[in-house]
Parts: C-alpha cells; structure tokens; sequence
C-alpha cells in the first residue's frame, strides 16, 4: 500500500487512512520503527528522518505544523529562515514560530 507523502516527506495521519491504514497499523508502524512521529498526526520514514539534519528536521516539522493549522497563519522568525533556506546560525530548532492575525500576543501551544 503506497501512502503519500507531501514535498518534504511528511505523511500526514488523514492521508494514511485516506490509503487505507488503520490507527492500529499507523500505531504499528510507528512501534516497529519504521515510521518516526514528528507530531501529533504527522509521520516521516524513519529511515529518511534518520538522514536528516536538524534543518531538514526543522523543516518537515514546519511542514507538519502549518499542515494542521486551523486559523490562517504565516511561518515567521527562525522556522521562515529555515523554509528560506538561511542560516540559523545555531538558533532553537525545536519548535515552529507562526504568525497569526488573531493574536495580539505571543502565547505558546503544546505540540
């Protein structure tokens, strides 16, 4: 069974049971490593994940975020650099910063 994958690789949970999968096979493949979880309903191969750098990681994570995103938004401080392809020179790559009309002050949301 081929599940697609977007342009960065990321498999998103509602593609994978548009092909067809189960939340016990997607569970599966997570347990069995051959997926890796990146989020919430967002998945790589393992295998590719494992050959990325913290960027190319940085990146897919970005991709899975704005994926799920439910109010219009734009990718801003160091998660647009990393789209951009700039130098982050070291920055925090573990979370995706987005830019939200909707909010007039900065707030942090799990996941």
């Amino acid at each position: 069974m081929s599940v697609p994958a977007d342009r960065v690789g990321v498999i998103h949970r509602r593609d994978a049971v548009g092909a067809g999968l189960t939340d016990s096979e997607i569970t599966r493949l997570v347990r069995s490593g051959i997926w890796k979880r990146i989020r919430r309903g967002a998945y790589i191969d393992a295998t590719i994940h494992a050959q990325m750098d913290a960027v190319e990681r940085h990146r897919a994570l970005v991709h899975a975020v704005v994926a799920q995103l439910d109010t219009p938004a734009v990718v801003s401080h160091v998660s647009a650099l990393v789209l951009l392809g700039l130098p982050v020179w070291g920055h925090d790559l573990r979370h995706v910063h987005v830019s939200r009309a909707d909010l007039h002050s900065a707030r942090t949301e799990a996941g």
